[in-house]
């Protein structure tokens, strides 16, 4: 009997260490470490977000800074999206920065880069909101590329048709 109750405590604390493993595995291999560090908030001002969800990358100059932590639609005079990011604690982001949202790639995820001004501008503060600039998003471009192509298609249609019906007039008076 105590010698089943002893396996039976080994099993138990078996079992708990590889919880504990698995539970620091996936905190390490996750996206949940930089939850664990410090972090300050500031809010970037779009009018358009084309797509951008939370949890979403912040890129500084290419290298990860942050995450979107919040987004919020806004209509004082006119429609404007908060959005708000988490920034890793120890990120100086001047005030002549750009905040833009990319695409990576032709389906890739979006992501907000903060493309960097000059080492001489004054740093943004925890807690400012700065202005977005708007991004070229791809599938708009894509549409109007589709919208032109139909256009010039209906235009050599058109020209096609007119000449059909040219040579139709010119059948039928020579019948006659």
């Amino acid at each position: 009997m105590a010698q089943q109750r002893t396996i039976e405590i080994r099993v138990g604390i078996f079992v708990l260490v590889c919880l504990v493993v698995v539970a620091g595995l996936i905190i390490r291999f996750g996206k949940y470490t930089r939850g664990l560090e410090k972090s300050y908030e500031i809010t970037v001002v779009f009018p358009n977000v084309g797509g951008i969800v939370r949890d979403a990358n912040v890129l500084y100059a290419g290298i990860p800074v942050g995450k979107v932590k919040d987004i919020r639609l806004q209509e004082a005079q006119k429609l404007q999206v908060h959005v708000v990011l988490q920034l890793f604690e120890g990120v100086v982001i001047r005030r002549d920065a750009q905040f833009v949202i990319n695409q990576s790639g032709l389906l890739g995820d979006r992501y907000i880069d903060v493309i960097p001004g000059t080492v001489t501008a004054p740093a943004i503060k925890p807690g400012e909101e700065v202005e977005g600039a708007t991004s070229v998003d791809l599938t708009e471009a894509i549409r109007h590329v589709v919208e032109v192509l139909k256009a010039a298609r209906s235009e050599e249609h058109t020209s096609e048709l007119q000449s059909h019906s040219d040579l139709v007039c010119r059948l039928l008076l020579e019948k006659k």
